[in-house]
């Protein structure tokens, strides 16, 4: 999803760090203390009341504009943010990058976005803080871009395979939850549900996971049905197996196929292809829960 849903918002959130690694993850959490500095009046007691879970639902379908302090960082993010959590002495929240833009050309509009980057003494983007700016972001960055198309450049989502077992109807929902959290967390998932068509090479298909280089991690989802397909070379499975071990073997450092246990055998072990077994993977028998999933998304944008 892109920026287009935020066409019509009158206010977006700016947020300013001195962490120059801050926005390369995906969840920040910001202090209280700090929320609201440089924000206008009125602007300030609409959003001020966090107890109000209206005023929460209102500020997380703002668009974002993710920067870091004056000297660290040469380029900023226009993104959004979702799962607002309210807490003693932080808000904490994910967020995801949709379009870089220069830190100079946010300099050069700053009037335009209703920043303060005069040169006289501490200014906004010299400071940690959130605002708020009563500011139609996307559209005045739409009107420059008509200028410049070089202002902002949309960023490339990471892709992922995924290999698994059509076969248990619990895997078939968890495959197909994972694949629409990943997509709404911005990530290119490539499965042969939605991504091979009629008439293609299956074989093809599935060797893309090592052909294509832009492919980042390989997902393999293991329950008892893959185990034993891989381990008897069977049908797709076992074709991606044969791949995916050239992949594995000899590479015991490798992080790009990355197993992820649906079931345990009687001996609390996960079932997992014999090549997989003493890998570290995740742990989701106990379904897509967030601590696992966000341990997932975090391996794969980094």
């Amino acid at each position: 999803m892109g920026l287009e849903r935020f066409g019509d918002k009158k206010y977006y959130n700016l947020l300013v760090t001195g962490d120059e690694e801050a926005w390369e993850g995906t969840t920040y959490k910001a202090e209280l203390n700090r929320f609201l500095e440089f924000t206008d009046m009125k602007v300030k007691s609409k959003f001020s009341n966090l107890e109000d879970d209206d005023v929460i639902k209102e500020i997380g379908e703002l668009p974002c504009l993710f920067l870091n302090e004056i000297g660290r960082g040469d380029f900023g993010y226009v993104g959004k943010m979702s799962h607002l959590k309210v807490r003693s002495k932080y808000i904490g929240f994910r967020f995801e990058k949709i379009k870089k833009i220069p830190i100079e050309n946010i300099k050069n509009i700053g009037f335009e976005l209703d920043i303060d980057v005069s040169k006289r003494g501490i200014t906004e983007l010299h400071r940690t803080h959130w605002a708020i700016k009563k500011v139609n972001l996307i559209e005045e960055l739409e009107e420059l871009d008509d200028m410049d198309n070089n202002i902002i450049t949309p960023l490339p989502k990471p892709k992922v395979f995924i290999s698994y077992s059509w076969e248990l109807d619990e895997t078939k929902d968890i495959v197909k939850n994972l694949v629409q959290r990943l997509e709404e967390d911005a990530v290119e998932v490539i499965y042969d549900k939605k991504s091979l068509k009629l008439g293609n090479d299956m074989t093809y298909f599935m060797e893309m996971l090592v052909r294509d280089e832009s492919i980042k991690k390989v997902l393999v989802i293991c329950d008892k049905s893959y185990q034993r397909k891989a381990n008897e070379r069977e049908g797709g499975v076992g074709t991606e197996t044969q791949i995916i071990i050239d992949e594995v073997y000899g590479k015991p450092l490798q992080n790009k196929i990355i197993p992820i246990f649906l079931e345990m055998n009687s001996n609390n072990k996960p079932y997992a292809p014999t090549y997989l077994k003493n890998r570290l993977g995740l742990n989701f028998t106990s379904g897509l829960v967030n601590q696992k999933y966000d341990e997932l998304l975090k391996d794969i944008f980094d």
